[in-house]
């Protein structure tokens, strides 16, 4: 009956050493991604409207990004 004790209570540390190691050795998901779907997408502020959007929608300006509304182009 001791054996079977054990043996059980190896068992049940076993599994959990596995789960801490396979948590530990899993890589964090990056904060920074600009792939496409994304889960949170790296926002930048239109210079001209102030409006936030996705970087990879906004576009390149001297004074820092502009949004892809043409009514805000037309203000700039």
């Amino acid at each position: 009956m001791r054996l079977l004790v054990f043996l059980l209570l190896i068992a049940i540390v076993a599994v959990i050493v596995v789960k801490l190691v396979k948590g530990a050795l899993a890589s964090p998901p990056s904060a920074g991604d600009d792939k496409p779907g994304a889960a949170n997408p790296q926002l930048v502020r239109c210079a001209s409207c102030g409006a936030f959007v996705p970087r990879a929608d906004a576009l390149p300006s001297p004074d820092g990004f502009r949004c892809s509304d043409p009514a805000c182009r037309a203000n700039a």
